[in-house]
């Protein structure tokens, strides 16, 4: 399912299948959600654990929800599915171009949105 805010909805793809999406408001925007992963990659280093700990855990994390059918997932799960890719492309494990796909709030045309 694809979670649309009222900018647009992230959406994260692995082996050409969506696996979850995410909202974008004024408030949680892109930059809000790669600063979250951000700290949550900066919280483990100063907890002691290495890089490779870290990659490590969100690919087990990754691989734990992508193995649940869909319809058992939560909303949690989708919310640590999204930080985890993220977190993944920013320790430059993914790709981000073959990972997300950023969308925009769909323009109604003013010519017809009378009619």
């Amino acid at each position: 399912m694809i979670y649309a805010g009222s900018k647009g909805s992230i959406s994260f793809f692995v082996n050409d299948k969506l696996v979850c999406s995410s909202p974008l408001t004024k408030v949680k925007t892109v930059d809000k959600h790669f600063d979250e992963a951000n700290t949550l990659i900066l919280d483990g280093l100063r907890k002691g654990h290495s890089i490779q700990d870290i990659k490590r855990y969100f690919h087990t994390l990754k691989n734990d929800v992508i193995k649940k059918k869909k319809f058992q997932r939560t909303r949690e799960d989708e919310k640590f599915l999204v930080m985890s890719l993220i977190c993944l492309i920013r320790l430059n494990e993914l790709d981000f171009d073959e990972t997300c796909l950023v969308m925009g709030k769909k323009k109604v045309s003013k010519k017809y949105s009378n009619v």
